[in-house]
C-alpha cells in the first residue's frame, strides 16, 4: 500500500515537472517562428552635387519587441578606403531619416551606409545595426579625351575628340578646340551640341603652310570647363612652283627618231627642300598617259 502511494506521488511529480518544462519552453521566444528579430535598415537613396551629398536611410523593419533610439546615423568614406566610416547623427523618430555631408571633392566616389541603435528593454545596452553600403560619385567637370588630328592641308586641319562623361552636371554647354601657333596666333572653334561621344571640327582654315601648331579640346558643363593636354601638328607645305622653258626645247634628228633637250626651273620652293626634279612627257599637252618620266635628285 505504501509503495503504491509512493509510486503515484512520483508519477504526479513527474507530470508536474513535464508540465513546467513545457510551460517554460512556451515562454521562450522562438527565432525560427520570427518572435525575435532585430531592426533592418537600408540606404534608400542618395542626392549629390559637386561637393556635397545627402544620404537617406529607411528602417524597413523595427524588429520584435525592440526599442530603436531616436538618434540615428549616416556614415561616409571614400570608395576603396580601408578606414572606418565617418558618421553624422540626426534626431528623428520617422521611418526615414537623412543626413547631409559637405566639403567633398568633385568627381569622387564615396561609400555611404546607415546605422541605428536598438535595445530589448530600458535596462539593456544599446546594440548597433548597420545597413549595406551604397556608392555615389559627386558631380564635376566633364571628361574629354585629348584631340586627334584627323587630317591637315597646307592651310587647314580637322580634329576630333571624345566626351566620355558629362560630369554628372548636364547639359554639355559647349565643346570645341583651341588652336595656337607662332606669333600669338590663336583660333577658337566651338559648337553647342549637348551630346556625349565623338565630336569633330572640320576645316580650321587660315593656317600657314609648313607651320607647327598645337591644339587642345575643351568641354564646358554646368560645373566648369574641362581642358585636355595639347597635341602638336604641322600643316603641309605648299607645292613648289615649277616652270618649263618651252623656247629652249630643241629637237634633234636621230635616225628615224628625234631627241629633245628640255629646260625648266623651280621658281619658288615655298620653303621646302626639293628632293627630285625632272620632266614628264607624252604625246599631247598635259598628257593623261605619259610616255616617260625623267628625274634626277638635284635639289635646285
Amino acid at each position: 500500500m505504501d509503495m503504491g502511494r509512493a509510486l503515484r506521488q512520483a508519477v504526479r511529480g513527474l507530470v508536474v515537472l513535464l508540465v513546467g518544462v513545457f510551460l517554460l519552453l512556451a515562454l521562450v521566444p522562438s527565432e525560427e517562428a520570427g518572435a525575435v528579430s532585430i531592426p533592418q535598415i537600408e540606404v534608400a537613396y542618395l542626392a549629390k552635387s559637386t561637393n556635397s551629398l545627402t544620404g537617406t536611410v529607411r528602417i524597413t523593419s523595427t524588429g520584435s519587441g525592440q526599442e530603436i533610439s531616436n538618434v540615428r546615423y549616416v556614415g561616409i568614406r571614400m570608395a576603396g578606403s580601408t578606414s572606418g566610416f565617418s558618421f553624422k547623427s540626426v534626431t528623428s523618430s520617422a521611418s526615414e531619416y537623412s543626413v547631409s555631408f559637405s566639403g567633398l571633392a568633385p568627381r569622387t566616389t564615396y561609400e555611404v551606409r546607415g546605422m541605428i541603435k536598438y535595445r530589448a528593454s530600458s535596462s539593456s545596452s544599446w546594440v548597433e545595426a548597420y545597413s549595406a553600403s551604397k556608392t555615389v560619385t559627386t558631380n564635376g567637370a566633364a571628361l574629354v579625351q585629348p584631340p586627334v588630328v584627323v587630317s591637315t592641308t597646307s592651310n587647314s586641319a580637322t580634329f576630333t575628340a571624345k566626351i566620355v562623361d558629362d560630369g554628372g552636371v548636364p547639359p554639355i554647354k559647349k565643346r570645341g578646340f583651341w588652336i595656337r601657333g607662332p606669333n600669338s596666333f590663336t583660333s577658337v572653334k566651338y559648337d553647342y551640341v549637348n551630346a556625349i561621344g565623338d565630336y569633330t571640327l572640320t576645316s580650321v582654315a587660315n593656317l600657314k603652310p609648313n607651320t607647327e601648331y598645337t591644339v587642345h579640346a575643351e568641354v564646358q558643363n554646368g560645373f566648369s570647363t574641362m581642358t585636355t593636354t595639347t597635341v602638336a601638328f604641322k600643316t603641309k607645305p605648299l607645292k613648289p612652283v615649277v616652270t618649263t622653258n618651252t623656247t629652249s626645247m630643241v629637237l634633234t634628228p636621230s635616225g628615224n627618231q628625234f631627241s629633245a633637250t628640255l629646260q625648266g626651273s623651280v621658281t619658288d620652293p615655298n620653303g621646302v627642300a626639293v628632293t627630285e626634279r625632272g620632266f614628264v612627257y607624252g604625246l599631247q599637252l598635259n598628257p593623261a598617259t605619259t610616255v616617260g618620266i625623267n628625274l634626277d635628285s638635284r635639289n635646285s
